[in-house]
C-alpha cells in the first residue's frame, strides 16, 4: 500500500511506513555488526570479559544461547557458560516474549575484583542488534549535553542503558549495557506493592513525580536523541537511585522498536517533522492517531506516559473516550482528592493535538507540561522525600519477593 501524503503547518511530507521502515532497519543493523565484529575473541581474552569491554562486537557462531536462558527463572547465583568461561547471575532483572535480561557478575583477573552489568540474551537477534546500536545513538546525541547539565545542577543518574558489548551466536544475540538498578524493578512493581503490602494507590505526590521525570526523559529522548522509543508503557520504566533516595528516578529500557528520526529526515524534512503510519503497538497501546489510522510522530511514546501515568494514579490500564468536547479523556474518572487540574492538563494535552503541528506531544510541549508538573512537586519536596524514603524501605530487594506465586507484570 502506498504510504500516505499529508499536508501539515510545515509543508508536505510522506508518512513511512513503520512495519516496511523498523524490518529494514533491524536486518542492516545485524549486517553492519557483523561486518564491524572483531576477530576470533577467545585469541584475546574470555567471551565473558569480552561483554564488559566498551562497545566491542563479536561474531561467534559455533557457540549457542547458554541452555540456562531457557529457564522460567533465572536464580540467583546460575551460572552461565559460553566456551569455557562462565559468568554468575545476580538477579534476573526483566523477561519478555523473546529473551531475558540478567544481573550478571564476572571475575576480573586483574584486581581480583568482579565487575557487574546487566546482560540480555535475546532469539531475536536482528532487534537486539538494532537496539544496541539505538542506545549508542543515545549516549552520543544526548551523553556530551547531558554531562555538561549535571556539572551545572544536582547529579542525577543518566536515564537510559549504556552500550557495552554485543555478541552475535549461532541462535540469538547478546548485549551487555549499564544495570539501571541491582533489583530491575519497575512501576508495575511499584503498583503491585503498595497494593499487596498496603492495599493503597500509589501516593499521589509520588505519581506526580514520576510522570514529571517520564516527561523530561522523553523530552531529551526526542529532542536532542531524536529517537522515538515506540514501547513506552509502565514496564519499561526502571526505578534508580539518585540523591541518596532508592527509586527517587527512572530509566527507560528496551528500545528493540525503535525508531531514529534522523534516519528519515529526507527531502527537506526536518527530523522533528517526520511521521509514520502503520501499527507499532499492541490495540490497547495505540496512540489516537494509530488507532484511528492517522500518520503518527512522538505521540506514540506519549500516549506511553499516558498509560503509565494511569497506572501509578487508577492502579488500572488508561481506557480513552472522546467527550462532548471532542477532547480525549481518560474513561476513569477523577476522585475529589486528586489534583485534578494537574491530571487534565497531563491527559488533555498528551491524548490531543493538533493534526498538523502535533502539539501537545511534540518536545517543546513536553517541556511545558513537565515545568507545570515540577512546580507543584517543588513545593512539596519534603513530603515527596519522606513518602520516597517509606517506599524504599517497603521496596523488596528483588520482584520474586514482591510476587512469590507470579502476578502482574
Amino acid at each position: 500500500m502506498a504510504s500516505p501524503t499529508i499536508t501539515m503547518n510545515f509543508g508536505i511530507a510522506h508518512a513511512k511506513d513503520y512495519c516496511r521502515t523498523y524490518r529494514n532497519n533491524i536486518k542492516a543493523a545485524l549486517k553492519r555488526l557483523r561486518k564491524s565484529a572483531s576477530g576470533n575473541v577467545e585469541n584475546n581474552l574470555s567471551l565473558m570479559k569480552a561483554l564488559s569491554a566498551k562497545h566491542q562486537v563479536y561474531d561467534v557462531p559455533k557457540y549457542v544461547l547458554p541452555r540456562v536462558f531457557r529457564r522460567k527463572l533465572l536464580d540467583q547465583g546460575a551460572e552461565i557458560k559460553i566456551g569455557r568461561t562462565s559468568g554468575t547471575v545476580k538477579q534476573e532483572l526483566g523477561r519478555g516474549a523473546y529473551g531475558v535480561v540478567v544481573l550478571l557478575n564476572i571475575e576480573d583477573d586483574n584486581n581480583s575484583g568482579e565487575k557487574t552489568f546487566a546482560l540480555k540474551a535475546q532469539s531475536s537477534i536482528e532487534s537486539l542488534a538494532w537496539e544496541y546500536e539505538i542506545i549508542k545513538k543515545i549516549e552520543d546525541r544526548i551523553g556530551p549535553r547531558w554531562n555538561a547539565d549535571q556539572r551545572r545542577q544536582k547529579s542525577s543518574p543518566f536515564p537510559y542503558p549504556k552500550a557495552l558489548a554485543f555478541v552475535a551466536l549461532a541462535d540469538g544475540g547478546l548485549m551487555s549495557m549499564t544495570a539501571a538498578s541491582q533489583s530491575g524493578l519497575n512501576l508495575v512493581d511499584v503498583v503491585n506493592m503498595y497494593n499487596t503490602q498496603l492495599g493503597e494507590k500509589v501516593p499521589e505526590l509520588i505519581a506526580i513525580h514520576y510522570t514529571a521525570r517520564m516527561l523530561h526523559h522523553l523530552e531529551k529522548l526526542h529532542w536532542h536523541g531524536k529517537i522515538l522509543h515506540c514501547d513506552v508503557k509502565p514496564d519499561n520504566w526502571v526505578l534508580c537511585s539518585s540523591d541518596g533516595i532508592e527509586a527517587r528516578e527512572l530509566v527507560l529500557v528496551d528500545y528493540g522498536r525503535a525508531i531514529d528520526l534522523s534516519d528519515l529526515a529526507t527531502d527537506g524534512i526536518d527530523a522533528m517533522d517526520v511521521k509514520l503510519s502503520g501499527d507499532a503497538m499492541e490495540n490497547d497501546m495505540m496512540c489516537v492517531a494509530m488507532r484511528n489510522q492517522r500518520p503518527w510522530s512522538f505521540d506514540v511514546d506519549t500516549f506511553g506516559v499516558c498509560a503509565s501515568a494511569h497506572v501509578l494514579l487508577f492502579g488500572t490500564h488508561i481506557e480513552i473516550e472522546r467527550g462532548s468536547d471532542k477532547k480525549w479523556m481518560p474513561r476513569q474518572h477523577f476522585r475529589r482528592y486528586h489534583q485534578a487540574s494537574l491530571w487534565r492538563a497531563v491527559f488533555g494535552t498528551l491524548l490531543n493535538h493538533d493534526e498538523g503541528t502535533l502539539i501537545g506531544s511534540r518536545p517543546k510541549s513536553l517541556r511545558a507540561l513537565r515545568e507545570k508538573l515540577e512546580d507543584y512537586v517543588s513545593g512539596h519536596t519534603k513530603q515527596l522525600d519522606d513518602l520516597l524514603r517509606k517506599q524504599a524501605r517497603m521496596l523488596p530487594t528483588s520482584r520474586p519477593q514482591l510476587n512469590p506465586t507470579g502476578g502482574k507484570r
